[in-house]
């Protein structure tokens, strides 16, 4: 099997939405804009808003989201709307803030860079490509160069199910891999007139944090989104597209959010995220474990956004209880969030994971989990090993 990482973070220091910002405030400015209007989830936005920044320029920004937001770059879409155009965007903009400013929408602008990074993937002509596909515009520019160079390769385009804008337009489901969903985006029709050489796929909540949980094992730093390549190593996966072991592939991380990002969209989205959950018993969970000050934040950048995630199902609420109360621990650092949504996604192949992992605790961790459960979806528990009761607070769960 040979996989080759294309990993953003490492090319560029940051996540892909970084690429090309300086192409977006280059062009606004030799068009005498005022001001720029995207529909950001954070790192794009964030990205512009560093760029003008750092350069200093007199250019207001303006991010349109269906979130509730005090942020004041965010302003809100109306309930139930989906802005599709250039057009409607600016307009509401302009309705919402009450100005008359000469601005444009940079939403759907692809940069060149996008461009040049595509064919860095390209240079050993493999047989796949395999990305995450969020708007689309880094997929159709991959998609764009094969086509210009004339390769046989194959574009695969990650989606969530019944999260994937491509092929279920007006949809919004939420994801853990939260940067892969979108009710509509304007790259629908020409990403499906690719098929069926290109395509976008749907991957399970369980695939994406299995992916995420391979990606932090190979040393990739990134979010659940940016790891959703990674669901090649998953047999279904491969299976269902006719992948076979000897195919040439390569893989794309598309890097992390940056710091700033995250604790803005912290503030902003775990409420959202918490009230969206459907059962009681994981919301009390999430709440419980915020409310009991059980997180930890570390170098300036939490994670205790991941919880209500972990919380939703079982194996993700007996995963964060394996952690605590294997370290026998009061409090939930980073690194315990990340590791308890690693052994949430193990599966049957747990031992498979003391493999790759760099650190001795994780890998005894790992094998024991592993060795605990047998089929780990529903905690399904190997026979040979005593029974237990893994329990925190009043959530107990009995194995057997």
């Amino acid at each position: 099997m040979a996989v080759e990482l294309y990993d953003f973070h490492k090319v560029t220091g940051a996540s892909h939405k970084e690429v090309g910002v300086g192409e977006i405030v280059d062009d606004a400015l030799n068009r005498g804009l005022e001001g720029i209007v995207v529909i950001s989830s954070g790192n794009f936005l964030h990205a512009i808003k560093e760029e003008i920044e750092r350069r200093s320029v007199d250019l207001t920004l303006f991010n349109l989201t269906n979130c509730r937001s005090d942020d004041p770059l965010d302003v809100p879409i109306p309930k139930d709307k989906i802005v599709r155009t250039p057009e409607e965007r600016v307009a509401l903009v302009k309705d919402q803030r009450g100005l008359d400013l000469n601005v444009d929408d940079y939403t759907d602008f692809i940069p060149q860079a996008y461009s040049d990074h595509s064919r860095q993937m390209l240079v050993s002509h493999p047989d796949y490509i395999i990305c995450p596909i969020g708007s689309g515009k880094l997929w159709k520019t991959i998609v764009d160069v094969i086509e210009v160079q004339g390769l046989p390769t194959r574009v695969i385009g990650v989606a969530p199910r019944k999260g994937n804008p491509f092929y279920r337009q007006n949809e919004f489901t939420s994801s853990v891999a939260d940067k892969l969903t979108a009710p509509y985006t304007a790259l629908t029709d020409e990403i499906l007139s690719r098929a069926p050489k290109h395509v976008v796929v749907e991957a399970s909540e369980t695939q994406l944090k299995k992916a995420y949980s391979k990606a932090r094992e190979q040393g990739i730093e990134c979010e659940v989104s940016g790891a959703a390549a990674f669901v090649f190593y998953d047999d279904h996966f491969r299976k269902r597209n006719s992948i076979d072991l000897d195919d040439a592939v390569v893989l794309v991380s598309t890097g992390r959010g940056m710091a700033e990002t995250i604790k803005s969209m912290e503030r902003r989205s775990l409420f959202r995220k918490l009230g969206a959950l459907s059962s009681l018993v994981s919301l009390g969970f999430g709440m419980a474990l915020l409310a009991a000050g059980y997180v930890h934040q570390a170098n300036g950048v939490s994670l205790k956004n991941s919880i209500p995630y972990l919380a939703h199902d079982e194996s993700g609420r007996i995963a964060l209880e394996y952690v605590l109360n294997g370290r026998k621990i009061s409090q939930l650092t980073d690194r315990d969030i990340e590791d308890a949504f690693i052994i949430s996604g193990m599966g049957s192949n747990g031992l498979d994971y003391r493999v790759y992992s760099q650190r001795p605790e994780t890998r005894a961790m790992y094998e024991d989990f592993a060795l605990r459960c047998k089929v780990h979806q529903g905690c399904e528990f190997n026979p040979e090993v005593k029974k237990q009761t893994i329990h925190l607070g009043t959530i107990k769960y009995k194995s057997g």
